[in-house]
């Protein structure tokens, strides 16, 4: 067929112990080969295909594995933006329903003091008039007294003259 053959030398890496540290020298860490033109037979270029597709499989893990460690890390500085946001917004309401809480404590105790006021004032004009009565009921006794001692005299005089 007149097809050149190649031949793939590597170097095999463990991607498993694989840190974010190490995408700065990912020339060491990724495995490097080099193919030159040779004549081979099939089960060479199955193994190559083999070797080319573990490198494949294995800078995916790599990648991957990169790519969710730095996902949490953003969702984690996320996470923690929001709480601190969130911790914030719920202290401000807190405050405000403080707030609230004693302005409506402060009228309760304005309103309960007027209350009590008109209370008091009610049981004093209840007393003025119970005392009123009392003064008119002991006039009236006095002056229905007076007039019968008055018809009493007059009829006695009326009749020490017959």
């Amino acid at each position: 067929m007149g097809a050149g053959q190649s031949y793939l030398e590597t170097t095999n890496y463990n991607f498993e112990n694989v840190s974010i540290d190490d995408v700065n020298n990912l020339d060491t860490v990724l495995p490097k080969f080099t193919i030159n033109e040779m004549n081979i037979d099939e089960l060479k270029q199955e193994d190559i295909i083999n070797k080319k597709d573990y490198v494949y499989e294995m800078y995916n893990k790599f990648y991957n594995r990169f790519y969710n460690e730095l996902v949490n890390i953003i969702k984690l500085n996320n996470l923690q933006f929001n709480y601190n946001n969130k911790n914030n917004v719920i202290i401000n309401r807190l405050k405000k329903d403080i707030e609230s809480k004693e302005l409506k404590i402060k009228n309760n105790s304005e309103v309960n003091y007027k209350n009590i006021r008109k209370t008091l004032l009610l049981l004093n004009r209840i007393r003025e008039k119970e005392q009123n009565k009392k003064l008119l009921l002991t006039l009236n006794i006095i002056f229905i007294l007076i007039i019968l001692i008055v018809i009493l005299y007059k009829s006695k005089i009326y009749y020490n003259s017959l």
